[in-house]
């Protein structure tokens, strides 16, 4: 009896072994609108400003002169040296340790320049500017509101203790850094959460390779979902 004919199995099928599903990278880059260069620059240009500020009108300062100048020396050599490993450390952390850094410092500085009626009063808003900016909403909100309660218990303590002590000023400048930092920190949180879902999106739509099946690409999207929105699976 001769034997009998069977084809070949055709390669369509042959079935593919499952592939695992790969990490889901983050949607969220570490530094999302500001760059770590521009911020460490602007926080160089600010520094020098200060200390050539207080240089060109040494009246305002007008008590601990001195120590005044040193405590910007020292501020210009830290932001120097904030630059230099700023460019080459771009992860969150250490941006959150630079903002704190300098809410701790313009409060120090407040401090030695007359309180509530300091003219760099304004610098302030670089440190929520960056937090908003960079980490969201909350993080610039906590910026805020500590900025707010350090500027009025310091500034209007060495303001009032003054001869020239102005309380319409002592009570203005707290409300606005109050109000102008919300704006702020909503605005950089919004931002950052359309980046987000722009980056989802961007991932979603890309191209599916055919020969891990339909179930594989739904699987990877459906987990770029659940770390999306914080959830776990």
């Amino acid at each position: 009896m001769p034997p009998t004919y069977s084809p070949p199995a055709s390669p369509v099928d042959k079935t593919l072994p499952e592939r695992p599903r790969a990490a889901v990278k983050g949607a969220t880059p570490p530094v999302e609108s500001v760059g770590a260069r521009m911020v460490n620059t602007m926080r160089i240009v600010l520094a020098f400003s200060a200390l050539g500020v207080i240089y060109v009108a040494p009246s305002e300062p007008e008590r601990l002169t001195a120590l005044t100048y040193a405590s910007l020396i020292a501020y210009c050599a830290y932001s120097v040296i904030a630059y230099y490993f700023g460019t080459r450390d771009h992860t969150l952390p250490a941006m959150r340790i630079n903002h704190w850094a300098d809410v701790c410092f313009y409060v120090y500085l407040i401090a030695l320049t007359g309180g509530t009626g300091s003219i760099f009063f304004v610098y302030f808003f670089f440190p929520m500017l960056v937090a908003s900016f960079s980490a969201g909403f909350r993080e610039g909100l906590l910026v805020t509101v500590v900025s707010f309660a350090l500027f009025t218990f310091v500034g209007v303590t060495v303001a009032h203790s003054g001869a020239n002590f102005d309380l319409g000023r002592a009570l203005i400048r707290p409300v606005s850094l109050l109000i102008l930092g919300y704006m702020i920190a909503f605005w950089g949180g919004h931002e950052i959460t359309l980046r987000r879902r722009l980056t989802l999106l961007k991932e979603v739509n890309n191209l599916w390779n055919p020969r891990f099946g339909v179930d594989h690409t739904i699987g990877i999207n459906l987990d770029r979902l659940i770390e999306y929105h914080g959830a776990s699976s």
